[in-house]
């Protein structure tokens, strides 16, 4: 299948937020995904504490866009509600884009928005886009 965008749920699948904060997937592998796909991320943690993450992490602006990543405070329901991953995939202006996430509310949301999920479990699948979970 053919992705024109790819939207990370952040907690426990972009970030480590439970450990220690790093990055699961390498700067370099981001940037290599931005070349080929539009990138978003759809959290349920609200703004202010999210865009402080990416900052500490460097990957706002440069990696996204602040205007096109979906928080808590964006939506009125949250996932397993298709809501943040159909704003994302309207911010970002994709027409197929797939889903990274980690738990059964990310792959119940995509499902309810008719997006592929992709669990960052299923390192294949994760693979064949060109996303690599840092060792």
């Amino acid at each position: 299948m053919t992705y024109d965008a790819i939207i990370f749920d952040l907690e426990g699948t972009l970030v480590d937020t439970v450990k220690d904060g790093n990055l699961l997937i390498g700067k370099e592998n981001l940037l290599e995904l931005a070349e080929e796909y539009k990138l978003s991320i759809a959290t349920a943690e609200p703004r202010k504490s999210t865009e402080a993450l990416l900052s500490k992490l460097n990957l706002i602006p440069k990696l996204f866009d602040p205007k096109k990543i979906v928080t808590l405070d964006d939506c009125s329901r949250k996932k397993p509600y298709p809501e943040p991953l159909l704003l994302a995939k309207k911010l970002i202006k994709a027409k197929n884009p797939a889903y990274i996430g980690d738990t059964e509310k990310d792959r119940q949301a995509a499902e309810n928005a008719k997006i592929t999920f992709i669990s960052v479990f299923d390192k294949d699948a994760c693979a064949r886009i060109g996303v690599k979970f840092s060792e």
